[in-house]
């Protein structure tokens, strides 16, 4: 029989594990998609760690997700524009009039994917 301060503490690291698992849910596909994605309800953040806060009015020049074209998603009048992060491309988007970002895998240069 566990000792219930023993009890508690183990509650405790579970809830712990499981808000933590929660927070940091990612989504993998395979080599078709080759796409890592981590929406975050009230501000945007990235797979590779950026974020930005959400505000009123998101928009995206690219008109969502393109991966071959460099756009720039603009939130409270300050713009975020995709960029290459090592072997990702780093695409923000605007959904449900959130930003967030989508990390590509792929040969990406100057904020664009040159190859899949």
């Amino acid at each position: 029989m566990m000792h219930p301060i023993q009890r508690n503490f183990l509650f405790l690291w579970i809830l712990m594990l499981l808000s933590m698992a929660l927070v940091l849910s990612l989504t993998f596909t395979g080599c078709s998609g080759n796409t890592v994605s981590a929406p975050v309800q009230g501000k945007a953040t990235s797979a590779l760690g950026n974020s930005a806060p959400v505000q009123a009015g998101c928009s995206d020049s690219d008109n969502g997700i393109d991966q071959s074209v460099k756009g720039i998603v603009t939130v409270g009048g300050t713009g975020y524009a995709d960029k290459c992060v090592g072997p990702f491309l780093v695409e923000y988007y605007c959904e449900d009039g959130k930003m967030t970002s989508k990390n590509i895998r792929c040969e990406c240069s100057k904020g664009q994917c040159v190859s899949t």
